[in-house]
């Protein structure tokens, strides 16, 4: 496809604004310190995740292929017993919205963190202080704030030959094995360690977070807001000009109830446990209000504070005041503990600080046991209503009990705590441990039309799920589900026949979905009854002594029943988006 005259405007307003910045007289002061710190002035290790991350999403995810439609559900961390889905969760992505979100994130903040790291060692760090952090020695009680524009970081130490350096003392080990290979475990325990199924490398960018903003608190508060412009520019590159329209979308939670805001702040916790242990390393204490003050900051604009829980019933609870709270108390631990003077005393407020940010972590870990060893153990589906591609099972389900169990012995009645009806498209996998709601029944009624894509690494296939209905008059609709497959056609669900509210000459008339077609049921007052197809088009047809009329109006299908001198509503069309 061809760019538009205003993608290359901006392309071309984006070259001339890095030509600048790149002949600014202060180039080279700037280069001198990326190659201070990076192989050759460029953040390795950052280039790599985000290489194998896009690399996942195209290849594995067929996103090359399918960008804006790629395979998630065989990469979610379902269960325990799922192994790839435990491995690939925290690298697979749900849409390009979602990639690109994250991968924003990280260009602009895991380069502040892996310039932290360095790719080159040194046997001290920082010993007169970090003027960017405020940072001092160890041994003192902290550096005041310095003007942001000090430039006098401290160079790293002479390398040495090769053959004297430790194998973790190269930068190429440091750049390309040590760094991505502390993002790519953080989202692994954020994976294993979540709330339900997990998806997206959300939990390592927040890993990344939480480390830069405790070693350098003034570059990650600049970092967040990069990686906003970032996320402005590629939009304006892909998405030059949007054309919206005033319209209603189907019924849904809110924005808030997906976000997966427990691996979130378990891969802070986990990032800045690492800042930590950097700072002590190196024998270093950075400014107490920088710390705070990004801290605070930081949390508050990457909604650190998020706590959802459900209530049942399609009601979902934003618990935003003890979700301040509990970020104001992470941030005073954190704070302390990155900032105290180091003793060797075996009890002191660090040391203390530490251990409520451990117990903390664990109790933010633990529970999520519970939901890691579920099963799948019986589908709860008749085949001859579903779809089947290899190990997936795709049907309608209505007020179904899913088919969850526990995958460990946990005594009688716990299956009761796992299992729950669903209503709904839902896709089954026991090998994968998969029983899901895919669509929801409410936006199937609003769009008339989902895809169901399902599959693993290398393949891909899918599955429409279509809604076929008549709204009755007086009642509520009845409506038939099909799937559909290449050639194969599956009626999944027939919703039960409904009564329209008017009656004529003691004639009522219900509408009766079957397994092929609507059918109009009429009784008479001594209760006998026939049964007649819908007419198609501006048809008609009589029989137990009353006519039923099918008018098209404005392309939607009305059916009446009436006499000579009466008239009636029985049922309309259903409408989709």
């Amino acid at each position: 496809m061809e760019p538009s005259p205003t993608q290359i405007v901006v392309a071309l307003a984006l070259l001339v604004v890095t030509a600048g910045i790149w002949f600014y007289e202060g180039r080279g002061r700037w280069r001198a310190r990326l190659e201070d710190r990076f192989v050759l002035g460029v953040p390795w290790g950052t280039v790599l995740v985000v290489g194998s991350v896009v690399a996942f999403y195209l290849f594995a995810q067929s996103g090359l292929t399918h960008w804006s439609d790629p395979v998630v559900y065989a990469f979610v961390s379902w269960s325990y017993f799922y192994p790839l889905g435990l491995v690939t969760a925290g690298f697979s992505h749900g849409s390009p919205a979602h990639l690109i979100g994250n991968m924003t994130g990280t260009l602009a903040l895991a380069p502040i963190a892996e310039y932290a790291w360095s790719h080159y060692p040194r046997s001290t760090y920082d010993s007169d202080g970090d003027p960017q952090s405020g940072g001092a020695d160890a041994e003192t009680d902290g550096g005041d704030d310095e003007p942001w524009d000090t430039d006098d970081e401290l160079l790293p130490d002479q390398p040495t030959g090769s053959a004297a350096r430790s194998f973790v003392e190269r930068p190429l080990v440091r750049a390309l094995v040590l760094f991505p290979g502390a993002l790519f475990a953080i989202a692994l325990l954020t994976s294993v360690y979540s709330l339900g199924p997990g998806l997206g490398f959300s939990g390592a960018v927040y890993g990344i977070i939480g480390f830069a903003v405790v070693y350098y608190p003034l570059r990650t508060v600049v970092g967040v807001v990069a990686a906003s412009a970032l996320g402005v520019v590629w939009n304006a590159l892909a998405n030059p000009i949007v054309r919206g329209t005033v319209s209603s979308g189907p019924p849904s939670p809110p924005s808030w109830a997906g976000i997966g805001f427990q691996a979130h702040a378990l891969g802070f916790l986990l990032g800045a446990f690492a800042a930590l242990a950097l700072l002590t390393k190196r024998n270093r204490i950075p400014s107490t209000q920088r710390v705070f003050f990004g801290l605070v900051g930081i949390g508050l604009a990457m909604s650190l504070w998020l706590v959802v829980w459900p209530g049942g019933d399609d009601v979902f609870y934003l618990y935003r005041g003890a979700g301040v709270v509990a970020l104001l108390v992470v941030t005073g631990l954190v704070t302390v503990a990155a900032t105290s003077t180091r003793s060797s005393s075996w009890l002191t407020k660090r040391k203390g600080a530490i251990g409520a940010l451990v117990l903390l972590t664990v109790l933010l870990a633990l529970p999520t046991v519970l939901f890691g060893i579920v099963a799948v153990d019986d589908a709860g589906i008749e085949q001859s209503q579903a779809i089947e591609i290899q190990d997936y099972t795709v049907a309608y389900a209505n007020n179904t009990t899913s088919g969850h169990v526990p995958g460990v012995d946990l005594g009688e009645g716990t299956e009761e705590i796992f299992a729950n009806e669903v209503s709904g498209v839902v896709l089954i996998s026991e090998d994968r441990e998969i029983w899901t709601r895919v669509v929801r029944p409410d936006a199937l009624a609003h769009s008339g039309n989902e895809t169901v894509v399902v599959g693993g690494p290398g393949w891909r296939e899918t599955v429409r799920a279509q809604r076929t209905g008549w709204n009755v008059a007086g009642n509520e609709t009845a409506f038939v589900v099909d799937l559909h497959h290449d050639d194969e056609t599956v009626r999944s669900f027939t919703s039960d026949p409904l009564t329209a509210g008017a009656r004529i000459d003691g004639h009522a008339v219900t509408v009766v979905p079957t397994r092929d077609a609507f059918e109009l049921r009429v009784s008479n007052a001594d209760g006998t009854a026939e049964t007649v197809a819908i007419p198609d088009g501006n048809g008609s047809t009589t029989l137990g002594g009353i006519t039923i009329t099918s008018e098209t109006e404005d392309g939607v299908q009305h059916v009446y029943m009436e006499t000579d001198d009466s008239r009636a509503l029985v049922a309309t069309e259903e409408t989709y988006a």
